[in-house]
């Protein structure tokens, strides 16, 4: 089997660095931002909205999960933003809209980090990453770029 060489451009690794850089501000947030929103929540102990009820909820319960805020009464959600607000600011958390959650920023900042590395790589993989649908495989290719760049990046 015949070796081959692989040197990468400097477009590729400026892009893989600003993946790292990425995943280190979502890692670095993500405790901060669910911690006040688990805080917030538990705090006011918001109920399913009642237009929920009969369309496949048919309990009632209360909202402890930030994934699960769009289920909240519209004048409950009004308050758990307003709340999350605060506490972002509170945090010293800045985004550019007020109605932006960091967290969901920072882990769009990494999609879009990891798609412009992958795209660095197209030339040497022949894989155009929006090609590539299945989100294991995604991952996968993530991963493996990762693993390939990574030796060359100076952090």
């Amino acid at each position: 089997m015949k070796t081959i060489e692989f040197t990468p451009t400097t477009d590729m690794i400026i892009a893989t660095k600003a993946v790292f850089m990425a995943k280190a501000w979502v890692l670095t947030i993500r405790p901060i931002v669910e911690g006040y929103q688990r805080e917030i929540l538990a705090r006011h102990n918001w109920h399913i909205a009642k237009r929920w009820t009969g369309k496949g909820l048919n309990t009632d319960r209360i909202i402890t999960d930030h994934r699960h805020t769009y289920l909240l009464e519209d004048e409950d959600f009004k308050t758990y933003q307003q709340k999350s607000i605060e506490a972002r600011k509170k945090a010293g958390l800045e985004v550019i809209n007020d109605d932006f959650c960091p967290l969901l920023v920072a882990e769009n900042m990494e999609r879009q980090a990891i798609r412009a590395m992958l795209k660095t790589m197209t030339p040497f993989t022949k894989l155009d990453p929006d090609d590539v649908w299945n989100p294991d495989d995604y991952y996968k290719l993530t991963e493996l770029t990762l693993s390939l760049l990574a030796p060359f990046v100076k952090i």
